[in-house]
């Protein structure tokens, strides 16, 4: 039971989308498809879009050990605005979920794809309403 000082409060951020989006015809186009999605600015990379075979990524992911884009045989989703904390001590702990995220290290992060809680006292000053961070906000939360 909640009491009354514990009342819930939303995120800052927009809700998270959740979207089934694939079951597989051809798995193998869709392991290209994932691969690039982890190094594409543009965010999610779908089938569809996948104009060649894609063979030099599947062998150098493959060879790199990036296995991972090789699982998403059955059913896929997206997760938009979801908490990479959530993802990795929520789903990775399940046998036969397996995920693909947006690399922090090729990707620059925008304003509006975050997950944002919420914040409080001085740490709410750093935050616009466009979920955007201010620069001090590095040195604050450090």
């Amino acid at each position: 039971m909640v009491k009354s000082d514990q009342i819930q409060e939303k995120f800052v951020s927009p809700e998270p989308i959740v979207r089934l989006v694939k079951w597989f015809p051809d798995s193998y186009r869709n392991t290209i498809a994932v691969a690039r999605t982890c190094y594409s600015s543009k965010g999610i990379v779908l089938d569809e879009n996948v104009t060649d075979k894609g063979d030099k990524l599947a062998e150098s992911i493959y060879r790199a050990g990036h296995h991972t884009t090789l699982q998403h045989a059955h059913y896929q989703f997206t997760l938009d605005r979801v908490s990479r904390h959530c993802i990795w001590s929520f789903l990775h702990s399940h046998p036969f979920y397996n995920s693909e995220q947006v690399s922090q290290r090729y990707v620059e992060v925008q304003p509006g794809n975050t997950a944002i809680p919420p914040l409080r006292g001085r740490r709410a000053e750093f935050v616009s309403e466009d979920g955007g961070v201010s620069d001090g906000a590095v040195s604050f939360f450090m």
